[in-house]
């Protein structure tokens, strides 16, 4: 998929529900193929395993264990993540941008991941940090918070600090 990958993760999702015409859902296994770059996240493409032709696309309740597992290696492997609708030189969303633009002020190191790139990402994210909205701010493997709390806390001096302790550690 992406030649210039360092590390990857290959991992088999226990199972997804194919919903039918009357409602009922069956169980199908299906393949994710989740791969790390310095500062992204891919989830490959899904490859099915038996006849089943649809697939439940939305995130929903039930997260991977191996998306979660991605994750938690990403959040712990960057000091300070935003994800975000967007990249880091192009955000996608005024509340995006304002985070990144907040960052940067600060002369913070942070790792970026495109949400908009992977629905199943996406709605991951949500249920991983019980936040509905984006950009999230990650620092030192916490959830700090959403844009208006990242705003909040560079005017009154606590992002600063929190950026500072993570620049130390």
């Amino acid at each position: 998929m992406h030649s210039c990958l360092s590390k990857s993760l290959t991992s088999a999702v226990a199972s997804r529900s194919t919903v039918c015409r009357r409602g009922q859902a069956l169980r199908s296994p299906i393949s994710h193929n989740v791969k790390f770059r310095s500062n992204k996240i891919y989830l490959g493409e899904k490859k099915r395993h038996g006849r089943q032709q649809a697939t439940a696309m939305s995130g929903g309740p039930g997260m991977s264990p191996e998306l979660k597992l991605s994750i938690d290696n990403f959040i712990a492997s960057n000091k300070v993540v935003v994800f975000m609708k967007g990249e880091k030189e192009s955000p996608q969303c005024g509340f995006s941008a304002r985070v990144v633009q907040i960052l940067k002020a600060f002369d913070s190191d942070f790792a970026t991941v495109n949400i908009l790139a992977d629905e199943r990402l996406r709605s991951g994210m949500k249920e991983y940090s019980q936040w509905p909205t984006f950009p999230q701010v990650y620092i030192n493997g916490e959830f700090y918070g959403g844009a208006d709390i990242v705003m909040e806390a560079a005017q009154n001096g606590q992002l600063k600090e929190a950026l500072e302790v993570a620049a130390l550690e």
